[in-house]
């Protein structure tokens, strides 16, 4: 757009000063023909230059649709995938949680098989403790009443 009004203004400027210069009337309507023609030219030159621009900015318009298109797209994309990885992740995240609880309710089943030997052993023990507690008492409560040592 400068430019077209840059070369209007130089072709202005260039006919008044054609103009002054001419001597008389017949070299004057000449010049002003030649020139017209020079104007004519440059303005089937601006004409085509203006077209050849908006045919250039409706093409970069509709690139420029067309790539606002695809970020949205991509965004909606990425938007899935993201939420697809985040399942994924939990899912895994759930899977490993659920092995350790299994690992572990499997490892206190086992230390629970290996203290139920040593419980009843206990038991055992505690039974025979408490039978020859109570021989002992039954024997010194028969001293004390047979009036020995009490």
């Amino acid at each position: 757009m400068l430019r077209m009004t840059l070369m209007l203004m130089m072709l202005r400027m260039t006919l008044m000063l054609r103009m002054t210069d001419v001597k008389d009337d017949s070299d004057s309507v000449g010049s002003v023909l030649w020139y017209l023609k020079d104007i004519k030219k440059d303005v089937t030159t601006i004409k085509a230059d203006v077209k050849t621009n908006s045919e250039t900015l409706a093409a970069h318009s509709v690139s420029i649709s067309a790539l606002e298109k695809g970020l949205e797209d991509l965004k909606k994309e990425q938007k899935s995938d993201n939420e697809k990885l985040r399942k994924e992740k939990k899912e895994e995240n759930e899977k490993f949680l659920t092995k350790i609880d299994t690992r572990f309710e499997d490892f206190k089943k086992e230390q629970d098989k290996r203290f139920d030997g040593v419980d009843s052993d206990h038991k055992k023990l505690a039974e025979k403790v408490n039978e020859i507690y109570t021989d002992q008492k039954s024997a010194y409560c028969q001293l004390c009443e047979s009036g020995e040592n009490c």
